[in-house]
């Protein structure tokens, strides 16, 4: 099933000069191990697309 990410988690960005940060709080607990299997390093840069220039980690 897909659900939106805001539905289960709270996310959060921010930069300093040329990085970037995203921070993502599960709601409920319950929804941690869904994050850390679906919020990976390669999905975000994918995502991004071009815009990411360096290394997602």
């Amino acid at each position: 099933m897909k659900v939106p990410l805001a539905k289960i988690a709270h996310t959060r960005s921010g930069d300093k000069g040329d990085t970037a940060n995203i921070g993502v709080i599960a709601y409920d607990a319950k929804y941690y191990p869904v994050l850390l299997r679906e919020v990976t390093a390669a999905r975000v840069k994918a995502f991004f697309g071009s815009l990411v220039r360096c290394r997602v980690c």
